[in-house]
C-alpha cells in the first residue's frame, strides 16, 4: 500500500474510535441514581421530572422523621443506587415540588468483598 493509503485507513480506525467516544460523552445521562443526575435535580421541579431524572424512587422504607424534623404536607422519597453506593433524598412540599435534596456515597466497595458478598461459597 502506498502511503496515502495507510493514512487513508488510520483515519478511517481512528474515526471509529472517537465519533462514537465524542458523541457518548455529549449525551446527558440517562435514568439512575448517580452523582450527575442528583446535581441535574433542581428545587421547584416537580416528582415527574425528578422520576424522570433519577428513575423510580427505592421501595426501602424511611425511618420516620425526627419529630419537627419536616413541615406539614411535606413528604420525603428516597431513590437508592447501584450496589447500594449512592442514596438520594428528597423532600417533597405540599404541591409535590423538590423542597430539598441530599446525596450519599459510600466507599467504594473492593471487588474481594463484592465477590464475598455475591459469592459465599468461594473458599476465600
Amino acid at each position: 500500500m502506498t502511503k496515502k493509503r495507510w493514512l487513508l485507513v488510520a483515519a478511517c480506525l481512528a474515526s471509529l474510535i472517537v465519533v462514537p467516544t465524542v458523541v457518548t460523552a455529549l449525551l446527558p445521562p440517562g435514568p439512575g441514581t448517580t452523582k450527575a443526575n442528583f446535581d441535574r435535580v433542581e428545587v421547584g421541579m416537580t416528582k415527574a421530572e425528578v422520576e424522570a431524572i433519577l428513575g423510580a424512587p427505592s421501595k426501602h422504607k424511611l425511618p420516620p422523621p425526627a419529630p419537627g424534623g419536616m413541615k406539614p404536607g411535606h413528604s420525603r422519597q428516597l431513590w437508592g443506587g447501584n450496589s447500594g453506593q449512592i442514596a438520594v433524598g428528597i423532600v417533597f412540599d405540599e404541591d409535590g415540588k423538590v423542597f430539598e435534596k441530599g446525596l450519599s456515597e459510600a466507599a467504594a466497595e473492593s471487588t474481594f468483598t463484592w465477590l464475598k458478598r455475591n459469592w459465599p461459597w468461594l473458599p476465600f
